[in-house]
């Protein structure tokens, strides 16, 4: 008896600790972003704007945008929005060609874990620089992009998280609390 006592309580404190804990597991997500993942724009942007669920810390320069040559695009002052926590702001050099742009995201969440991430958007030719490209193209002066634009890690929208899933301390914790469960079940059959 005496036992099983020290067992329930056992649960039961493994449990509270669990549910105090589950906020602390909890990581910033990207909720919104301008431009946004897979948009196609008439005009270039002067920044971009990603917005997250919680407050995020801003590491060094955040937020680093790439053309399709994997050459940087972005102002190199990626920083918070010091109105709102929960934005980080790059602006974007001068006017941007047309041609697809990648995103690349870096922020730590509340509870300290880095979060990463990337997307894609392009940027439409204008008649201008639509006629440049033709002029090009016939001349035989199209640019090849090189094979780091190709060889880019993670896909488009992708999100990484630093450390081990919350899933992994889910199934750990329902397998500690099967393993107490049986104990206490086998221990009352004597």
């Amino acid at each position: 008896m005496f036992r099983a006592r020290w067992l329930r309580i056992l649960v039961c404190s493994a449990f509270l600790t669990v549910v105090a804990a589950v906020p602390a597991l909890a990581h910033a997500e990207l909720e919104s972003a301008a431009p946004a993942e897979g948009e196609s724009l008439e005009q270039a942007p002067s920044e971009v704007r990603l917005s997250f669920g919680e407050p995020v810390e801003a590491a060094f320069n955040p937020v680093e945008v790439y053309d399709s040559g994997g050459n940087r695009v972005d102002g190199d002052d990626g920083r918070s929005d010091p109105n709102d926590a929960r934005v980080v702001v790059a602006s974007l050099r001068e006017e941007l060609p047309a041609g697809s742009y990648t995103v690349e995201w870096t922020v730590t969440s509340a509870d300290g874990d880095p979060v990463s991430g990337e997307y894609s958007f392009d940027v439409a030719a204008s008649s201008s620089q639509a006629a440049d490209t033709t002029q090009e193209d016939q001349a035989g002066g199209a640019p090849v992009e090189p094979e780091e634009a190709a060889s880019r890690s993670g896909g488009e929208g992708s999100t990484e998280t630093g450390g081990f899933g919350s899933g992994t301390l889910y199934a750990a914790l329902a397998l500690g609390v099967v393993v107490l469960l049986g104990l206490s079940l086998r221990g009352r059959g004597r």
